[in-house]
């Protein structure tokens, strides 16, 4: 090995005023660099005790007894010194209490430098978390309102640099996000922090969300301390009430959508105050 390292912890917090656990984490975590220059990492955790979610709620002095769960991971890098790089990253969770509510993820990426001037980049993000506990809405009677959902979320993002030399470049990146959630129960919160099952409340708060943007950025380090920026942005944003995890067709309706186009400029002049005083006192200024 290149390096190595190996880490066990446990953290434990709680709430000044009520005295409750807010959250308690033991784990592990490993880190190797291999003589070739790729690496591999891991690590594990447990949430071991109770926790009291003061947040998710909305509602000030009221709380969610969160779930406890376990998560690990897993990723794989490659020999960053040379032009194509890869990595993969994997990622597992469960609930250990109440329910099964996996957690599945995935997340590729790749690098290629063409030369010392041009470089690409693509990342990929994969998640898919089949039961998650969250809040939904406060009624008029202040009954909250949790619900069971599973969510879907994807992210592409493709990504160009050039360096024309060492103070100038420009960037290209095109990035597209989609969250998507399924409301499967719903339950009402007690409380003592607990969630019933609540059979009567029908409403739809099923979601779909998208984001597209392409950004378009300019720099110059024209002198010490003094940059030049130009920034083009392209952004589209999408919210409806319908679960809906076909990435393709979110895209396109995406991409349909109305679009805000934003140009922005930044100069920052960094002035020596020293030099400004000589030339003052020189009657140059």
């Amino acid at each position: 090995f290149r390096d190595a390292y190996n880490e066990l912890f446990f953290s434990y917090s709680s709430n000044p005023e009520t005295g409750k656990p807010f959250q308690s984490n033991v784990g592990l975590s490993m880190f190797v660099d291999f003589l070739n220059y790729s690496a591999i990492n891991f690590n594990a955790s447990i949430i071991p005790f109770k926790g009291y979610d003061y947040n998710e709620p909305r509602v000030e002095g009221r709380y969610f007894r969160s779930i406890r769960y376990y998560y690990f991971n897993g990723g794989f890098s490659s020999d960053s010194r040379k032009p194509l790089r890869f990595n993969i990253h994997l990622e597992f969770g469960d609930f250990i209490e109440k329910r099964d509510g996996k957690s599945y993820g995935l997340y590729p990426n790749i690098r290629y430098r063409f030369n010392d001037k041009l470089s690409f980049r693509y990342d990929f993000r994969f998640n898919n978390d089949t039961y998650n506990f969250g809040f939904v809405e406060v009624l008029p009677s202040d009954s909250i309102i949790f619900g069971g959902r599973k969510l879907i979320t994807f992210e592409n993002k493709l990504g160009i640099q050039y360096i024309f030399k060492n103070d100038m470049s420009l960037k290209i990146s095109a990035r597209h996000y989609m969250n998507t959630g399924k409301y499967l129960h719903y339950y009402n919160l007690e409380q003592n922090g607990e969630l019933t099952p609540n059979i009567n409340y029908n409403s739809n708060n099923n979601f779909s969300s998208n984001y597209f943007n392409i950004d378009i950025v300019y720099s110059w380090m024209f002198a010490p301390g003094s940059l030049l920026t130009i920034s083009y942005k392209n952004a589209v944003e999408t919210e409806r009430d319908i679960f809906n995890n076909n990435l393709s067709k979110n895209f396109k309706q995406t991409l349909n959508s109305p679009q805000t186009n934003s140009l922005s400029i930044k100069l920052i002049c960094y002035l020596d105050y020293l030099n400004v005083k000589k030339l003052t006192k020189k009657g140059k200024i």
